[in-house]
């Protein structure tokens, strides 16, 4: 039976590359001599729990980018009852997703966290000659060792870092023998999105720039990546780079000038543009290049101003200025300044805020001026959760902090002196939300109880949720949301902009900015509140700035602001003299995309359309009410 299983492994239909056989034979042949029998059970070997404790936190790090890609996984895997399973380095499984069909198989009661997948222990599996010979490893049915596990395939492939070092394994575990090769794929994919998120966490202080033969595939998952120091010293490069540069030289250090013909300097004056370089690497091959981080004091770009990084620039630390920006201070609105007042109180006991309303309709600004009245300490970190889908919010979280000085390894929170931390978007992390902030409202409390007696400062914790549009109003917000009511201290709902008592002093403002002098009637004021929950601040400065654009404009008028509105909001309809009518509707709509498409410029869109403005405003004149 073995000689057969081995000539099989030879010709394995699974066999990801020619000397996948070999491994699978080789791996046998190991079992035999050690007196296994393919017919018995195996060693089902598990950790304690201290020591499964212990190798979970010695992952803790890769397993928080792994664990995405294994929900991702399972999601694109086709057909059920598969398993997703994140092992350590030595065989020994930390993690493991399965779906509702198998999590109720014989098989998820074999593969679960702590048990030992070595190949001295379990035989011929994927997951334990992964770790062993650091490659992409597919077992199919009879390839396994022991017969109890030939009714499923796995394949597994190994995670690296920079410096070729295996961090752990990704396996899928399937019944359906024919969807390894369909797997092997995805999970080659997902450890690479794995390899390269640790890549640029480990070398986010370096230079680090994406390579290719061809050009097209530098914004793909096919491109190298190679990090440099300031001085042209390479610390480090993925997988996908060394298969493509080949083998460094033997030397403690290595620079750019041993991978590329060019000088490093010359380089990266035009890498530094940010347009794709073409370089001759030491065999005088054509290598593409281009940025894919930049560091300001590498490359002499100009500094950020007003805000220090930490880790990725998803978070961002304002520096504190002479002159606060517009909106600080106790808010007009006296609805909304009750709220602020009751936010400020929450957090001053040490409570954390939810500040939640519509997107753009000024709930950062509401964010920053509960954190200014406060008056609990001078600076607020700011984390937007939108721009960092890539990682999980925990993960940027214990990024390393950077301030004006030196980087300080740590915690997110391990920062100098007490803070503000707004997280804005949270609604965007999905269902980690709550542990995540359950995590933060928590440590902010533990800093808070160590701070040094008579320390009037206090760390502070503000949530941005983003409520889309449509959605229910919310009577009470205190009631909102009940599966998060037990972490806030209290809930400041922001009102629509067109909703707010201040609105029309908001405008006014807003206008004297834009153009001083020009003077913006009630009525005027009163038709642009009417869109309701579609004015948000930026549509307010957008349609003010053209409302101003008009030669000798003195005034802002109701019936400009109608004229305007059709466009604006991009609505084009015929209006009321030409409406039910199909010949004239079809000439007036023609005129109307014309003004439209003039950004409302009646002079422009009749010589382009060859008849006189008159003509023109008889269509765009008032019609119904928007």
């Amino acid at each position: 039976m073995s000689q057969e299983v081995l000539a099989l492994a030879r010709t394995a239909p699974g066999a990801v590359d020619p000397g996948m056989a070999d491994t699978i034979s080789a791996s046998w042949k190991a079992c035999l001599g050690r007196g296994m029998d393919p017919h018995a059970s195996p060693e089902r070997t598990s950790l304690s729990a201290q020591d499964f404790l212990l190798r979970k936190q010695m992952v803790e790090r890769v397993l928080l980018l792994a664990r995405p890609e294994m929900e991702l996984l399972s999601s694109q895997i086709a057909g059920s009852n598969n398993l997703i399973a994140f092992g350590d380095p030595t065989g020994t499984l930390i993690d493991v997703i399965a779906d509702t069909e198998c999590a109720a198989s014989e098989v998820r009661a074999v593969i679960t966290p702590g048990s030992v997948w070595d190949e001295t222990i379990r035989g011929t599996n994927a997951l334990g000659l992964s770790a062993k010979h650091k490659k992409l490893v597919t077992v199919i049915g009879s390839e396994h060792f022991f017969r109890e596990n030939s009714g499923i395939g796995c394949t597994a492939a190994p995670i690296f870092d920079s410096a070729n070092n295996i961090l752990g394994v990704l396996n899928v575990t399937s019944p359906l023998l024919d969807r390894q090769y369909y797997c092997a794929t995805l999970v080659n994919i997902a450890v690479n999105n794995i390899s390269n998120r640790l890549f640029v966490e480990d070398h986010r202080n370096d230079l680090i720039i994406l390579c290719h033969s061809r050009r097209e595939y530098l914004d793909t998952q096919s491109a190298g990546m190679l990090a440099f120091d300031a001085d042209g010293r390479l610390t480090g490069r993925n997988m996908m780079a060394q298969r493509l540069l080949g083998a460094l030289p033997k030397r403690d250090e290595v620079h750019f000038s041993d991978l590329f013909l060019q000088d490093f300097g010359g380089a990266m004056d035009q890498i530094g543009l940010g347009d794709t370089v073409v370089l001759r690497d030491r065999t005088n091959s054509a290598i593409a290049v281009k940025l894919r981080l930049t560091r300001g004091r590498y490359l002499q770009l100009p500094p950020r101003t007003g805000e220090a990084i930490i880790g990725v620039d998803a978070v961002r630390v304002p520096r504190r200025t002479d002159r606060e920006p517009e909106g600080f201070g106790q808010p007009e609105d006296e609805l909304l300044r009750q709220r602020a007042r009751m936010s400020v109180d929450a957090l001053r006991l040490g409570m954390p805020v939810r500040v939640l309303g519509l997107s753009g309709h000024g709930l950062s600004r509401v964010a920053e001026t509960i954190h200014a009245l406060s008056g609990l300490n001078p600076r607020r970190v700011v984390v937007d959760c939108g721009a960092i889908v890539e990682t999980h919010l925990s993960s940027t979280l214990k990024a390393r902090v950077h301030g004006s000085g030196a980087a300080v390894a740590g915690e997110f929170l391990d920062l100098a002196e007490p803070s503000t931390l707004i997280i804005d978007g949270i609604e965007k992390v999905g269902s980690r939300s709550k542990s995540i902030l359950e995590t933060l409202a928590d440590q902010v409390r533990e800093m808070n109880g160590a701070r040094d007696a008579g320390d009037e400062r206090m760390w502070a914790l503000i949530a941005i949720e983003n409520r889309k549009p449509g959605a229910e109003e919310i009577l009470c917000p205190n009631l909102a949301h009940e599966s998060m009511n037990d972490i806030w201290g209290y809930t400041c709902e922001v009102m629509p902009l067109a909703a707010r008592a201040d609105f029309d002093r908001i405008a006014v403002r807003m206008l004297a900015d834009i153009a001083p002098g020009i003077r913006l009637s009630d009525d005027a004021a009163e038709r642009m509140r009417g869109l309701g929950g579609r004015l948000t601040f930026y549509l307010l400065r957008r349609l003010l700035f053209q409302l101003t654009r008009v030669p000798d404009a003195q005034a802002i008028r109701d019936e400009d602001v109608l004229r305007l509105l059709p466009w604006i909001t991009s609505r084009i309809e015929p209006c009321a003299h030409c409406a039910g009518h199909p010949v004239k509707t079809l000439k007036c709509l023609e005129i109307q995309k014309a003004v439209a498409e003039c950004g409302g410029n009646i002079s422009i869109a009749a010589r382009r359309l060859n008849m006189s403005r008159t003509t023109v405003y008889k269509h765009i004149g008032p019609g119904p009410e928007p």
